[in-house]
């Protein structure tokens, strides 16, 4: 880890640790795509899988004794990104990970805001 980072992750709140795992997500997606695209997938095949084991991370993160049915949704919009970024992987599909990268970024983009506003009061 680099020492900015590592920096970073020792002074990040909860909220903040979340947006940085999702911005390593978006970044390691984003080799994927540009691998499959040029005929190299098998190159990114350890970016893939940093991905989902982020996602694996932030699925038993969740705390399902404060909000089930959160808890439940969110983790199968988890599920459904990794599932879609193994397909378009094992497909050599860009697309289909492109697809699902907006959503992704959009919920890392919610976290960003909850970290922004602070604890609850």
């Amino acid at each position: 880890m680099s020492e900015s980072l590592e920096q970073k992750v020792k002074s990040a709140s909860p909220a903040g640790l979340v947006v940085l795992l999702f911005d390593e997500i978006i970044k390691r997606a984003g080799i994927v795509t540009t691998a499959i695209a040029a005929g190299k997938a098998t190159d990114a095949q350890g970016d893939l899988e940093r991905c989902l084991q982020i996602f694996r991370l932030l699925n038993s993160s969740l705390r399902p004794e404060h909000d089930p049915e959160f808890t439940t949704r969110v983790s199968a919009l988890y599920d459904f990104f990794g599932t879609q970024l193994t397909s378009g992987y094992e497909l050599n599909d860009a697309q289909k990970i492109e697809a699902v990268l907006p959503m992704i970024r959009e919920l890392g983009e919610a976290w960003r805001q909850i970290d922004q506003q602070g604890p609850a009061a």
